[in-house]
């Protein structure tokens, strides 16, 4: 049936292979760019991430970004997880905290 094959791929699937550099730690990263988004990296200067970047960045690696303490408390702990297990994981002390904090 020819009617349902396509000579060639719409424009949102066609993926173009980029070299950036990150902007948090300098490192070249290749990924993927395409209509939908980014793979490798994420591109932090508007849009949805510009929530997880610092001023002047625009690129920042998967490493980069998984170490941002917004980044895993929003996307690498489960919301379910005990509040011990989360306390863990982010390295908050409820029994000696911080002047000024919010927490006890």
């Amino acid at each position: 049936m020819p009617g349902f094959l396509l000579e060639r791929p719409p424009s949102r699937q066609r993926r173009v292979i980029v070299t950036v550099t990150c902007d948090r730690c300098g490192e070249h990263v290749e990924g993927v760019s395409n209509d939908f988004g980014t793979s490798g990296f994420y591109y932090v200067g508007s849009g949805y991430w510009s929530l997880y970047g610092r001023p002047r960045e625009v690129n920042v690696c998967n490493v980069c970004m998984l170490a941002d303490p917004g980044f895993r408390h929003d996307f690498m702990l489960m919301p379910i997880a005990p509040v011990q297990v989360r306390d863990r994981l982010l390295g908050i002390d409820r029994e000696h905290p911080v002047r000024g904090s919010r927490s006890g």
